[in-house]
């Protein structure tokens, strides 16, 4: 594998140099007028020729730069440092050079892309026993088909404790305090109870200024997923 697999026509041009195609060959050719590299029509590309004969019947020798072995290791889609060090010292790959002075690190794609996140566990570990103790809420939409008053969203509510949901449809985003306290008024009416807690994900419509405001003057404590966590608002996300 070469050390570079395409060359750009613009960048070649822009030093003065020419390339001259015809319906299966390409020529490039110094601002002098001299014929360095040839190439052959495979496919839609030109396989270039590394090594070419010039008018004095010498050949012309194109260096290679020595790559590092972690270049090398991106270069050949992450495959391990071992893989590579395999290919490399069984002459496997023509034309791969490596800088042997450095030595390999430890890759941080890598490192990311083998992490695990640890399951949630399947049963809660503070059991809600009262209604209102939490809510967990989420919103729903856009949905491309609207409603008769042309609604495209819908708010959830869900008290933990016995699942119960009241849903509120809306034609925008950003009213999910107006249905709070929609919804908390009923809980307190129907129930008699007070909502204590209060879960969902950090998104702007729920983390904001007036939100947060109403939570802390109707003492009503505020608890929020972790990013890209939708089994801690379990409940919330099935019904939705």
């Amino acid at each position: 594998m070469a050390p570079n697999n395409l060359i750009s026509i613009r960048q070649l041009t822009n030093q003065n140099y020419h390339a001259n195609f015809t319906w299966s060959r390409v020529e490039f050719q110094t601002p002098q007028g001299q014929t360095f590299a040839e190439g052959q029509k495979v496919g839609g590309l030109y396989q270039m020729r590394t090594c070419i004969t010039n008018p004095t019947n010498k050949p012309v020798e194109f260096a290679v730069a020595a790559r590092t072995w972690d270049v090398r290791h991106q270069i050949l889609s992450h495959i391990s440092i071992g893989d590579v060090k395999t290919l490399k010292n069984n002459n496997l790959v023509n034309g791969m050079e490596v800088d042997r002075n450095k030595e390999p690190t430890q890759c941080t794609a890598c490192i990311q892309g083998c992490q695990t996140v640890k399951l949630f566990p399947r049963q809660a570990e503070d059991d809600v026993t009262q209604i209102g103790k939490l809510t967990v809420s989420d919103v729903w939409g856009p949905e491309n088909t609207e409603g008769p008053n042309q609604e495209q969203y819908f708010y959830l509510f869900t008290d933990a404790k016995t699942c119960q949901t009241q849903i509120y449809f809306s034609n925008t985003k950003t009213e999910v305090l107006k249905y709070l306290k929609e919804y908390k008024a009923f809980i307190e009416n129907q129930t008699n109870k007070k909502l204590k807690h209060f879960r969902s994900d950090g998104g702007g419509k729920f983390i904001n200024e007036p939100f947060k405001t109403f939570c802390a003057k109707a003492s009503i404590i505020m608890e929020q997923t972790a990013p890209y966590s939708l089994a801690q608002n379990s409940i919330a996300e099935c019904v939705n």
